[in-house]
């Protein structure tokens, strides 16, 4: 081997290893992006998970004190006319909470008798 052919080994030895560190910095921040990316979109999905776990806690505690008031007002007993003016009653004091309960649920003007059977159809719907 002459000392022209060594040096172009060398050079070519050289060259491979300048290329191979430049591809692999540039896998190395292709590696960090797609990392970064990752933590990104698995953030916004937990703080969307967590935010729909609220909204189901909040929307079952409010249908959970519904039921909470049908049983005490069927427990309590009453006629009909007594029953809707309850109904109506708890229907003014919790005006915020207008859900599709709400219309389902008889008016005071009823000239029959409520049934705890018809209230629970109401609640299951």
């Amino acid at each position: 081997m002459s000392p022209g052919d060594f040096m172009g080994f060398c050079a070519f030895l050289i060259a491979t290893i300048i290329i191979f560190a430049i591809l692999a910095g540039a896998y190395k921040r292709r590696l960090a992006f797609m990392e970064r990316k990752l933590e990104i979109t698995a953030g916004a999905s937990t703080k969307l998970a967590a935010e729909k776990a609220a909204q189901y806690a909040a929307h079952n505690a409010q249908l959970e004190n519904r039921v909470r008031v049908l049983e005490r007002i069927l427990t309590d007993g009453g006629s009909a006319l007594g029953l809707a003016h309850q109904i109506e009653a708890l229907r003014d004091t919790s005006a915020h909470d207008t859900t599709a309960l709400d219309a389902r649920l008889p008016s005071a003007d009823i000239g029959h008798e409520i049934r705890g059977q018809e209230i629970r159809k109401v609640t299951t719907q």
